[in-house]
């Protein structure tokens, strides 16, 4: 005897909801695999610095096929699933995070800095610039690959030292500093000491070497030929290596600000500078993508401090000609 309508209903949301079970789990155990390579050995190994520095909303993109399937299934494991991925993907695998500083509050403040740091890419500042300044009242403004002149900022801030990259609402003199170009590499460091009241602060403005010519390597090979990319690790990892020699120990009153040229998840950026506070790690909700492209940002601009320093406010700011957007960190020395 045939089997009829109302038996076979139930056989094909038995199957429904096995298939949806099945690519529910097998996307989340994708997308955690991916969370692990990445913390594992990105700016390690090749690929996984190419994940790093790549797209990585796409792992999202079989959540289009994934979701609707759970939806018609109704199955309980797919839908936890489903959001746990949502979960990972929208939090550590691209970065995102969600501030909990405004909650917690914070006791009185010795003092008070406002710092900027934009890599202007070359780019001669225009007026949305002066009008950013105007808005923002920062008290340092650390900026990269730049070429400033006293009549692109407002009054308050001055311009500091010979190399015309940073300006500061305090007495600040410049101190000394390194490049990378004897690594065929583009990057620069400089180091600066500002006379805020009750405390002298030393500034770092950090320009360290872009993956950039190991990812067009990649990319013109189609991924046949990674020899470039890992030289760029190499040489970015020894960039690093040089950088944090010349910066010294995290001490209570330095600040670190510029284009690091690496997210938070490198390996290389967690082995030189992750005993440093990051000010968006810290205070910041959302992306943070500071670096644009046509199609995906990616979080490479930072400022960094130790305690007892704080962040207590941190944001992005507006595009203003070039591709990266600047960072704005309210920090604030708590005491020790």
């Amino acid at each position: 005897m045939t089997p009829g309508p109302a038996a076979a209903r139930p056989r094909r949301w038995s199957r429904a909801r096995r298939w949806a079970r099945r690519v529910a789990v097998a996307h989340l155990a994708a997308v955690l695999a991916a969370w692990a390579a990445l913390w594992a050995a990105a700016d390690a190994a090749s690929v996984p610095t190419l994940f790093l520095f790549g797209p990585r909303w796409l792992a999202a993109v079989p959540l289009l096929a994934v979701i609707p399937l759970a939806v018609y299934a109704r199955s309980h494991v797919a839908a936890a699933a489903t959001v746990l991925a949502v979960l990972v993907i929208a939090g550590p695998l691209t970065g995102g995070t969600v501030s909990t500083a405004a909650l917690r509050g914070g006791r009185p403040a010795a003092a008070v800095l406002r710092v900027v740091s934009w890599n202007m890419g070359g780019k001669k500042p225009g007026p949305d610039f002066r009008r950013f300044l105007d808005q923002t009242q920062p008290d340092l403004v650390v900026c990269q690959e730049a070429n400033l002149s006293a009549d692109d900022f407002p009054p308050f801030l001055q311009l500091v030292g010979e190399a015309n990259r940073v300006a500061s609402r305090y007495p600040a003199r410049y101190d000394a500093g390194i490049n990378f170009w004897d690594l065929n590499e583009g990057g620069q460091v400089d180091r600066y000491h500002v006379d805020i009241p009750d405390v002298t602060v030393t500034l770092v403005d950090i320009h360290l070497p872009t993956v950039r010519p190991g990812v067009e390597a990649a990319l013109g090979t189609r991924f046949r030929d990674l020899s470039v990319m890992r030289w760029s690790i190499h040489e970015r990892g020894v960039a690093s290596r040089r950088a944090r020699d010349f910066v010294g120990p995290a001490a209570p009153d330095l600040v670190l600000a510029g284009d690091f040229n690496m997210p938070v998840e490198s390996r290389i950026y967690r082995e030189f500078w992750g005993d440093f506070r990051n000010a968006f790690s810290a205070a910041g909700t959302g992306w943070g993508q500071t670096k644009q492209t046509s199609w995906f940002g990616t979080r490479i601009d930072h400022v960094l401090y130790s305690p007892p320093w704080v962040c207590r406010r941190v944001w992005v700011g507006p595009p203003m000609g070039s591709d990266h957007c600047p960072v704005v960190a309210d920090l604030a020395r708590e005491g020790d």
